[in-house]
């Protein structure tokens, strides 16, 4: 980002209208000030377009919106569980597998995602599939994919999937500053599961453990794993609802519980960001809490 703070000019839209000629002041990686009045001692960038200045949905899965959230049944000890279940196949996967082997229904899929993303007030996302359509223009930015011309960052769902030269490779782009952030599907079951566990180690043994490396989900790991993420530099999403499906809600809670802070989250200093899986609500300054650092 500039150093200095700046503005960008331009008609500015807002959940409650839009400005023909507004200002969008940006400090660093924050966005400062929107309004119509033009902002003093800060250079200008005019635009001469519209600006939607917005949230970031730090993970999701877009295309799978044109479903109801699934709730978990019963108790799964990890995420290969739920995903390998007969009660996801049938509701989720056989549904969604028919809908996407039509290029045509998977671009109306992510156009019917993006659009919910808007209203939300999100105007960048993460966490598309392979076979979201990417060499068009988006509605919401896709930051697995090209934005701003570059392809800067990568995702990874299941790390025991890739080979050893595709791990090499990617952390040889890493190294040269090729991609500045890899999404990482880590950990995600039960504080208690081995195999959830064991998928940081090979994070640490595939070289990958960086300061480009974004942890998503983290739900089994340990505080010493927590504070060897924080040593080298990585990130954590916290993904509250589905965090929340996966280790509290299959234990049969009615509501979750602050359990997650037994592995150590709360004690590492380790930098999290909060998403909010649900609709976006106001709060009372008239922000929204689609994103939330903690």
């Amino acid at each position: 980002m500039p150093a200095e703070p700046f503005a960008l000019k331009g008609c500015v839209i807002t959940p409650d209208r839009s400005i023909e000629d507004g200002y969008v002041a940006v400090n660093g990686a924050k966005i400062a000030s929107v309004g119509s009045a033009k902002p003093g001692d800060l250079r200008i960038v005019d635009t001469d377009g519209v600006i939607l200045p917005g949230l970031i949905d730090l993970h999701g899965h877009p295309e799978y919106n044109v479903f109801a959230a699934w709730e978990p049944p019963r108790m799964f000890p990890n995420r290969y569980a739920w995903r390998g279940s007969d009660e996801y196949r049938l509701v989720v996967k056989e549904p969604w597998k028919r809908l996407t082997e039509n290029p045509s229904l998977l671009r109306d899929l992510t156009r019917y995602a993006e659009g919910r993303a808007l209203v939300g007030g999100v105007t960048a996302i993460q966490g598309a599939s392979a076979k979201y359509p990417g060499k068009e223009e988006a509605l919401v930015r896709n930051v697995d994919l090209r934005i701003f011309g570059q392809h800067k960052a990568r995702s990874v769902v299941d790390l025991s999937r890739s080979t050893t030269d595709d791990r090499r490779r990617l952390r040889a782009k890493i190294d040269a500053g090729d991609v500045t952030a890899v999404y990482v599907h880590l950990a995600e079951g039960l504080p208690s599961n081995e195999r959830s566990r064991r998928e940081f180690d090979e994070l640490v043994e595939a070289n990958l453990l960086t300061t480009a490396t974004v942890i998503i989900h983290g739900t089994a790991l340990s505080s010493q794993q927590f504070r060897d993420a924080k040593d080298a530099g990585a990130k954590l999403v916290w993904s509250p609802q589905s965090n929340f499906d996966s280790t509290e809600r299959r234990l049969g809670r009615r509501r979750p519980s602050i359990s997650v802070c037994r592995s150590g989250w709360g004690r590492t200093g380790c930098r999290v960001e909060a998403k909010a899986s649900w609709p976006s609500r106001k709060l009372r300054d008239g922000r929204s809490n689609a994103k939330a650092r903690v």
